[in-house]
């Protein structure tokens, strides 16, 4: 594939977009992480939608609280339609966090349950829970969000749909003994 230079030159000012906006992240810059959006840009993260302002407040409130914020960027795939690009950027993020008033380091994965946890605690369903989280199976949304009450809710749900399951899975008896 021949790229022209025009093209080479917008997937380097993307790629240095994408620096910006980890690097505003990583600062709690919110001056540096607005300037990535255009005015009238819209965001879906799943978990949240909105304006570009909307999301700054929403992404400074959720990491202030952390002693560090560290964005590692990994492959950029950028491809260039005419005046319209379409990008796909891999990243891990890494965050140090305040527990018992000492730092512990947060994986990506840590910080998506204490999220959906406050979402459970807030009252959000489980269906809608799950899909948030982009579970398979409801049991596993409920094994992690409803902590003790899960199995019981799982088996109240089975017994509403007359079927048993195997505590903490999501194995359908019926299904598996007639296999």
């Amino acid at each position: 594939m021949t790229l022209t230079v025009e093209e080479l030159i917008a997937k380097e000012e993307i790629r240095d977009l994408v620096g910006r906006y980890m690097r505003g992240l990583d600062r709690l810059d919110v001056e540096l992480l607005r300037s990535v959006f255009h005015d009238d840009a819209t965001t879906d993260y799943g978990f949240f939608q909105g304006g570009p302002d909307a999301f700054v407040e929403m992404a400074y409130n959720a990491l202030k609280d952390h002693l560090a914020n560290h964005h590692l960027i990994g492959q950029t795939n950028i491809d260039i339609k005419g005046d319209v690009a379409f990008g796909e950027i891999y990243f891990q993020a890494f965050h140090r966090i305040v527990v018992n008033d000492e730092g512990k380091f947060a994986s990506a994965h840590d910080l998506r349950r204490t999220f959906a946890m406050k979402l459970a605690r807030a009252g959000v369903s489980m269906p809608d829970l799950k899909t948030i989280m982009r579970h398979s199976v409801i049991s596993t949304t409920m094994r992690f969000y409803l902590d003790e009450q899960a199995e019981e809710v799982s088996q109240r749900i089975a017994e509403k749909l007359n079927r048993k399951v195997y505590p903490g899975t999501s194995v359908d008896l019926e299904e598996s003994e007639s296999t």
